[in-house]
């Protein structure tokens, strides 16, 4: 039995420039380096489901197939044994889930939840801004006492934390310097 991993280093051997570029189908993303490894991922598929929530909280659950204990990755390199990641901007990610043998499964996720904060600044003034997200935005300084209203009027000079949730309760923030 030729193991999995001696083609792949064999493929990148022959062809080293361009093994980042392609995947051949018939590989499987299975084992380690070791001499001694009887097992195959061909039969494994590993299957699970993603959810965006909380903002831009990517959670990864249901897993089956393979062996647990599993790990995840959001970039198929690097993995960590939590199943959330956290605030994560907007963008296609890579969602790998590994079982114990190094098998794995691969799906790709999109966030588009992203909100962005724009303040503007007229004298003792601050308008604040949103995009992205979910409307309806509310808006607050310090976190403290949202409210519909995004104008901020006579405030004295200083530096302000503007902050702006949406309806799904995502929260960014962005600092405001009057004087």
């Amino acid at each position: 039995m030729l193991y999995n991993m001696h083609i792949s280093y064999i493929m990148k051997l022959l062809v080293p420039l361009l093994t980042v570029f392609f995947a051949v189908p018939f590989l499987t993303s299975c084992g380690d380096d070791s001499e001694n490894a009887d097992f195959e991922c061909a039969d494994t598929r590993i299957k699970f489901n993603t959810a965006v929530v909380e903002c831009n909280n990517l959670v990864i659950s249901n897993e089956s197939g393979g062996e647990a204990p599993y790990t995840y990755s959001i970039d198929t390199r690097n993995f960590q044994s939590e199943a959330v990641f956290e605030d994560l901007p907007a963008k296609s990610y890579t969602v790998s889930v590994k079982d114990m043998n190094s098998c794995s499964g691969i799906l790709s996720v999109t966030i588009i939840n992203s909100l962005a904060i724009n303040a503007v600044v007229d004298a003792s003034n601050i308008t604040v801004s949103a995009s992205g997200g979910k409307e309806p935005y509310t808006y607050a300084i310090d976190e403290k006492g949202f409210q519909i209203e995004a104008t901020f009027t006579n405030l004295p000079a200083g530096t302000y934390k503007m902050s702006v949730k949406d309806d799904l309760g995502c929260v960014t923030t962005t600092d405001a310097i009057i004087g």
